[in-house]
């Protein structure tokens, strides 16, 4: 299970890279588009590019330490409330993740406009985050959710 763990948490670390990586290089490569790019805040920039492409790299060195949360392995195969236990954690570590580089993004692209009478804040960027990390933190209420769901509360 830590195994598989360590690989979907390298995976979610090429995806954050290489989904960077395709947004920015056509805007790169267009002439015109680099001038926009020159007037855009360094924060906005930091927030939609840097952050993710530093916690992807951070992801893929820290893969088998964020996987220690998973049960251990045992001869058997995995149980049902083992799955559920792992797929929660790797998806709040998905939408945490990727909604933190979102955030911060939006906030500095937001307090950057001229136009700061109608600012408009996305809520759902942090609200998301936030569920990220409490599917990370709180995998094995999840579970135990998942127990009472199955097989009624016996």
């Amino acid at each position: 299970m830590k195994q598989l763990s360590i690989i979907a948490i390298r995976l979610l670390s090429i995806y954050l890279i290489v989904s960077v990586l395709n947004s920015m290089l056509p805007f790169l490569l267009d002439d015109g588009s680099r001038e926009s790019l020159i007037n855009a805040s360094v924060m906005v920039i930091i927030g939609y590019t840097v952050i993710p492409i530093v916690t992807g790299i951070i992801l893929w060195f820290f893969a088998p330490r964020l996987s220690a949360s998973i049960p251990e392995e045992s001869e058997k195969s995995p149980t049902a409330d083992d799955l559920v236990s792992a797929g929660t954690f790797l998806i709040g570590v998905y939408l945490f993740v990727e909604y933190f580089g979102y955030t911060i993004g939006h906030i500095n692209f937001r307090m950057s406009r001229d136009n700061i009478e109608h600012y408009y804040f996305d809520w759902g960027l942090p609200v998301t985050m936030l569920l990220g990390l409490c599917l990370i933190i709180g995998n094995k209420q999840f579970v135990k959710l998942f127990h009472k769901l199955r097989y009624g509360a016996r």
